[in-house]
């Protein structure tokens, strides 16, 4: 039995530094972008991201990219 894996939209997370508690613990915030296409480069989608984040009004910490797959028995 084979498996055919298709790759579909994925995401993209970025992540913020809101500040930080009374602990001295980093507080972060996320935001999610959906149907990214899965050709789009990573260098591309980093640069996207970091235009983004100019837009926000916290600093951003992290750009995570999510990728999901649809699997298919042949």
């Amino acid at each position: 039995m084979a498996i055919i894996a298709t790759e579909t939209n994925g995401k993209v997370t970025l992540v913020f530094n809101t500040g930080v508690d009374e602990d001295g613990n980093l507080v972060t915030k996320s935001k999610v972008f959906n149907r990214v296409k899965p050709d789009i480069d990573s260098e591309k989608l980093y640069q996207v991201s970091g235009a983004l984040a100019s837009l926000q009004q916290h600093p951003i910490n992290v750009v995570r990219r999510t990728q999901e797959f649809e699997l298919i028995e042949e």
